[in-house]
């Protein structure tokens, strides 16, 4: 049981890591980012890429805590140490509304 689990949090860690080469920034060649627009472009697509990013992780660890709850809701000893996993990793994003 313990060792699905870590493979599911290893599965996570590899598609959050595919999401960040998915989202990385693309290099402007038209402007040089010495100027002054080149440099506000550089900073805009810097934070919306930052932005995109957190929210691909912020789904894939709900989607994580989402598919360990069922897992945790016995008595054993793997699952009380699920249980434990979930609310860390709850911890780590907002509340879903």
């Amino acid at each position: 049981m313990l060792e699905a689990l870590l493979i599911l949090l290893f599965i996570v860690c590899i598609g959050l890591s595919v999401a960040l080469f998915k989202l990385k920034p693309q290099k402007n060649n038209k402007e040089d980012s010495s100027t002054p627009q080149g440099y506000e472009n550089f900073v805009k697509e810097s934070r919306d890429w930052a932005f995109q990013y957190i929210e691909e992780v912020q789904k894939g660890i709900y989607q994580a805590i989402d598919d360990l709850k069922p897992l945790s809701k016995s008595k054993s000893k793997a699952s009380k140490e699920i249980a434990r996993v979930v609310e860390d990793l709850a911890a780590l994003v907002p509340s879903k509304k």
